[in-house]
């Protein structure tokens, strides 16, 4: 029996940002991941081994039931060793709260548990907000709060998402993340019409030559970063050796070892792809992997799976 490995979970489509890079924030109705149909699902065989989870959204800070559903996914995952939680940062309190609880909870169950808050920031202050819409100088405030957790159990990510407006700003976002103590990461922007429901957004991508320049500009800084040098290989060497095989065939394991949720409870290989492969109340289904027209695709929560739980990929 195949062992899941990674989730990703859209937990809500609510939104309190207007980012131009996504389309989610325009959503006049509204779900939320259910709570109880997850916890049986998450009950099923193929998902005792979960070791990696992500939950976004829409913003996941604006689930009516987020330190709730938070504290049962720790209790629901015995074998859980990272749990991220992806926010704008737009609600210090809140989140600062909520990451409190986290880390409280997964002392008395896991004690392997590592809790990591991701917080989106695009650049410098005013490329930022023309990026998101929204205050930069609040989501600095939320990660000035979280500071203070960082331990062995509690992790700080300052995360950006690289586009038109913001790629020639990568090397000093990555100066701010050191100087406020946290991790840094960063990928291309996405398009996804079942996920950010962005697909004409593409005057928003870096061209091939910006790709190049920009990745051959950071290769001596991200050198040890794993990501990265699969992200450089697949974009400046045109090889993809985790997503494909030595033929051309498709090796990725969507579906397989890691699986994307959405706030509707459906069940798909990953956030690019419209295969539908189950869902909570029924379960997931005997399925072929459906290859498409982006595959391999270079992103952080297809390629750590890849790169952490695949015996396919020798590191």
């Amino acid at each position: 029996m195949n062992k899941i490995k990674s989730l990703n979970l859209m937990v809500t489509n609510k939104c309190n940002g207007a980012c131009n890079m996504c389309n989610i924030w325009k959503d006049t109705e509204f779900c939320e991941l259910d709570l109880s149909n997850l916890i049986s699902f998450l009950k099923n065989p193929q998902l005792s081994g979960v070791e990696d989870l992500s939950i976004s959204g829409g913003e996941p800070l604006l689930k009516s039931d987020i330190d709730k559903f938070s504290k049962e996914l720790i209790s629901a995952l015995p074998k859980l060793k990272m749990f991220f939680v992806n926010t704008n940062g737009l609600m210090s309190e809140r989140t600062v709260e909520l990451a409190k609880t986290m880390v409280s909870e997964a002392k008395k169950v896991n004690k392997n548990l590592v809790i990591y808050f991701s917080i989106s920031i695009e650049g410098p202050k005013e490329i930022h907000e023309k990026i998101r819409s929204r205050s930069y100088d609040q989501s600095i405030k939320t990660i000035s709060l979280l500071k203070e957790l960082i331990s062995d159990e509690f992790k700080l990510v300052l995360s950006m998402t690289i586009q038109r407006e913001n790629f020639k700003y990568i090397k000093k976002t990555n100066e701010l993340a050191k100087s406020l103590g946290c991790n840094f990461s960063f990928r291309f922007v996405d398009l996804s019409d079942n996920y950010y429901n962005n697909s004409e957004k593409n005057n928003i991508t870096l061209t091939k030559k910006e790709a190049l320049h920009t990745l051959e500009e950071l290769k001596g800084e991200f050198k040890e970063d794993r990501f990265f040098k699969v992200l450089y290989k697949s974009v400046c060497e045109g090889m993809d050796d985790i997503m494909i095989g030595k033929g051309g065939e498709l090796v990725c394991e969507a579906g397989k070892l890691f699986i994307f949720i959405k706030n509707n409870g459906n069940i798909y290989p990953c956030i690019y792809s419209e295969q539908l492969i189950g869902n909570l109340k029924d379960g997931l289904f005997n399925f072929h992997l459906n290859r498409l027209k982006s595959c391999p695709c270079c992103t952080e929560c297809h390629i750590y799976p890849m790169i952490n739980f695949s015996k396919k990929y020798k590191k």
